[in-house]
């Protein structure tokens, strides 16, 4: 989804790109996964599985949707960078 969203802003959007995996992008998708984890936490015992499994697929588009918005488009980074 990160890839996605920075072909997205780019000047040219053509998604024919291919990008490297590198640590960077390793470790955001760790952090994705923990809002995901966060999120699961605090919910659980009051969803069904199938809504918990709703909530994985739509949440990392949510996510990188945010930063892309937030990092990408408004340059609002906070002080952790």
């Amino acid at each position: 989804m990160e890839f996605f969203f920075e072909q997205w802003g780019s000047n040219d959007p053509t998604f024919d790109v291919r990008e490297p995996v590198g640590i960077t992008q390793l470790l955001n998708g760790l952090f994705c996964s923990g809002a995901v984890l966060i999120s699961f936490g605090a919910i659980l015992g009051k969803t069904t599985p199938s809504q918990l499994v709703l909530i994985a697929f739509l949440e990392p588009f949510f996510y990188w949707l945010n930063s892309f918005v937030c990092l990408m488009e408004l340059n609002a980074f906070d002080i952790g960078a």
